[in-house]
Order: C-alpha cells, then structure tokens, then sequence
C-alpha cells in the first residue's frame, strides 16, 4: 500500500483512492473504492485459507542459497533447451 486518500466532491459522494505497488511484480495501480464501501481493516494481514497449504509450504523453503543458483545454472547447461526442440529432431546444441 503506498497510499490513501479521500476525494471530496462537493454535493456529491465521496470516494477513496488507493494507490498499491504490487509485491510480485513492482508495478503500481489505483482504485477508487466508495467511501460507503472503504474500511480502514482492509489494510490489515491477510487472513490465511485452509487451502493455502502450498503457500505455507513454499514459505518455509526460505531464501534460495548461493549453491542452490550455481547448481540450477549448472543444470540448465546439461539440459537441452526443450523450447528449440521438435520431437523427432536433434537439439542446437549437439548440430
């Protein structure tokens, strides 16, 4: 959330604006909500669902190690590029 504010119109409703920046992709949005619609607990944590077992999961690995990048990078190199393949056909790699 980077920021909130209400929009006065006179005789007329009010709005609220949100601006958020998004945490996966960076970029930034807005809406403008109803003020009869807005309440501030909408900006509190989340409530887990029980079906956010894989999230859980995911959280729980932490962050992704020196050796874990240099062993994936390792991996990519001796696997052939499956997008430039056709089946039937030889890999770039070994032409």
């Amino acid at each position: 959330m980077l920021q909130t504010a209400y929009c006065l119109i006179p005789h007329g409703p009010a709005y609220v604006l949100v601006r958020y920046r998004c945490s996966r992709c960076r970029r930034v949005g807005q809406e403008v909500v109803d003020e009869e619609d807005w309440t501030p607990d909408i900006l509190g944590e989340a409530a887990r669902r029980a079906d956010d077992e894989p999230l859980v999961r995911f959280e729980q690995w932490g962050e992704i190690s020196a050796e874990e990048m240099v062993d994936f990078h390792y991996f990519l190199e001796r696997t052939p590029d499956v997008l430039t393949t056709l089946p039937g056909e030889e890999t770039r790699r070994s032409r």
